[in-house]
């Protein structure tokens, strides 16, 4: 029987999870119920367990990737600027604008100048 390692689970689909999940707010590992905001379902089901989640989770916080707490309360996980522009490398987009502007005072649109691949 092959041992499971962290390695083996896809950064690139945690990353743009969080990613996508900036505006919501941060995200939790919960195991059970259907918690749109659990990265559970990101993992393989004979990885979906506890302590397999959180030590994948704290890889990426080593890392720089994610913010949250691994200790095994709810996580709080969120993606770092690093981890924008990691997402954005694994992805094969160039980012034309620092990941960090706020994009309120365009009222959440991205003005034209700020364009992706360019």
């Amino acid at each position: 029987m092959t041992r499971m390692h962290c390695k083996d689970i896809s950064d690139k689909k945690i990353l743009r999870f969080l990613e996508d999940q900036r505006p919501v707010g941060r995200c939790n590992w919960a195991l059970e119920g259907h918690d749109p905001r659990s990265i559970a379902p990101l993992f393989p089901p004979a990885y979906r367990f506890k302590k397999m989640i959180l030590a994948k989770m704290k890889q990426l916080m080593r890392r720089g990737l994610v913010t949250g707490c691994g200790c095994g309360c709810r996580g709080d996980f969120g993606i770092t600027e690093k981890g924008i522009v990691e997402l954005a490398k694994l992805e094969g987009r160039v980012l034309a604008y620092p990941p960090y502007i706020s994009f309120d005072r365009f009222n959440g649109e991205r003005p034209e100048f700020f364009t992706e691949n360019s």
